[in-house]
């Protein structure tokens, strides 16, 4: 993991309605919205693809490309004491 993710992260603004997951990214890798954008659209991933809204890969991958080691898999959540120190948690829209 990079030395210092998430200490004195900055707020990244989401410039999408779809765009949470790259917005995420960005503000753990330290990147403004349109680098992290930039980067994800050259690895083929883009907030308007539906498949974004429940798949937890495209994230894991971006977050990858950042230098960011995260879970091979998704993970459910139990409990908020299960956490590691830093954890994406996804919350439906539609309340699945």
């Amino acid at each position: 993991m990079l030395d210092g993710v998430g200490k004195d992260m900055e707020v990244v603004v989401q410039e999408e309605v779809t765009g949470c997951g790259i917005a995420a990214s960005a503000a753990l890798a330290g990147l403004s919205y349109a680098e992290a954008r930039s980067r994800a659209s050259a690895l083929g991933i883009h907030a308007s693809d539906t498949s974004l809204w429940s798949d937890t890969e495209y994230v894991r991958t971006l977050l990858r490309e950042f230098g960011i080691s995260v879970s091979p898999k998704e993970t459910p959540f139990e409990s908020w004491e299960q956490l590691p120190d830093k954890a994406l948690l996804y919350s439906p829209l539609n309340g699945e």
